[in-house]
């Protein structure tokens, strides 16, 4: 039997970059209160949306050069 690694977790915000449990008393981003905070309101979670699709587009741009 093989013993699987358990798998890291990433951090939502900063896509990429694994969860650094930068919140006291967080065990991941499913309980982390900053990842709550930016995900419940609606200009924050914009701003994120915006940020991640620009993010995104120049990782693609990035990827299609030779």
């Amino acid at each position: 039997m093989k013993h699987k690694k358990p798998s890291a977790a990433r951090c939502p915000l900063r896509p990429g970059d694994p969860c650094s449990l930068c919140q006291p008393g967080a065990d991941g981003p499913h309980n982390c209160g900053l990842v709550y905070l930016v995900m419940d309101d609606p200009e924050l979670r914009e701003l994120y949306a915006e940020q991640l699709k620009r993010t995104r587009n120049r990782h693609e741009r990035n990827d299609k050069k030779p």
